[in-house]
């Protein structure tokens, strides 16, 4: 941060090879990895697996595939946590799976949220104190943010 704002500049050609000439429907996160190499998970619509990049950060370099895990189900959202070391994977009913970046384990961390159903997670995050915080959003004629935390 500088005077208390984080200063933003965009990579040049600095393009996930991920999307060609349409829409991407699957998830991405990207996390700073050092002071300025970049990591991204991708996850493709349909598919059963995580691709991971690799980014220097020099406005030059171009995103390199880095490696890719399995995981248990489609995953529809995607989240860095606790320094690069765990990928939080979430399903759209707000099941919550680990995936430990040095071995490619995967563990359950919450399950399903009952009752829910029609409240599909958007997001999950790593809270401060470990613990985590889920956004879903109540469909209908107006929909509506909902957080859940633990």
């Amino acid at each position: 941060p500088m005077a208390g704002r984080w200063h933003c500049k965009p990579l040049v050609r600095a393009v996930l090879p991920i999307m060609g000439e349409k829409h991407f429907g699957g998830a991405v996160t990207i996390a700073r990895h050092g002071k300025q190499a970049l990591r991204a998970a991708v996850s493709f619509p349909g598919e059963s697996s995580v691709t991971f990049f690799s980014h220097s950060g020099h406005e030059t370099a171009s995103w390199l595939p880095a490696g890719e895990a399995r995981t248990h189900a489609p995953v529809m959202h995607l989240s860095f946590a606790e320094q690069l070391e765990h990928l939080l994977l979430s399903s759209a009913d707000g099941a919550v799976a680990k995936l430990e970046m040095k071995t490619g384990a995967i563990t359950a961390v919450r399950t399903a949220m009952e009752g829910h159903h029609h409240h599909p997670c958007r997001a999950v995050c790593h809270l401060s104190d470990g613990a985590l915080a889920r956004l879903a959003v109540k469909e209908g004629d107006a929909p509506e943010p909902m957080l859940f935390l633990g």
